[in-house]
């Protein structure tokens, strides 16, 4: 509190200390100053008060802003994501039913494959044949 004592009463710096005394300073600053400093003191606090309601009104304002902003981006994913999974349903129902028609196809063209294989492997045989 010694630091406040040594600073000048009026100035800025002994208000904005963390350790800061509203007695003390006060005591100070009309024990070290006019009427007339003092009023002029009074309007200049007044003044930057104002100033600071009206820039904490502007925070809460624009915090405000900023939340209904995010309520409703939030909101609108929320919407997208619902009509994704809608999605992803109906895309993995399609997979699923193409997974199964391929299957069946693979199974009912099983034996044509293995005969047809094996008479490529005929083939192919009697084209080493020929060529002797």
């Amino acid at each position: 509190m010694s630091s406040n004592a040594s600073s000048k009463p009026g100035s800025l710096d002994a208000i904005n200390t963390a350790s800061f005394d509203a007695d003390q300073y006060m005591d100070l600053l009309v024990q070290k100053s006019n009427l007339e400093v003092l009023l002029k003191r009074h309007v200049e606090m007044a003044a930057e008060i104002k100033n600071l309601d009206t820039d904490l009104q502007m925070l809460v304002y624009e915090n405000y802003n900023k939340f209904i902003s995010a309520t409703d981006t939030i909101r609108r994913m929320k919407s997208n994501i619902v009509g994704m999974e809608s999605n992803m349903e109906q895309l993995l129902d399609k997979i699923m039913s193409v997974q199964s028609r391929s299957d069946g196809v693979n199974t009912s063209l099983f034996e044509k494959r293995e005969h047809i294989e094996k008479l490529h492997r005929t083939r192919n045989l009697l084209r080493k044949v020929q060529l002797r």
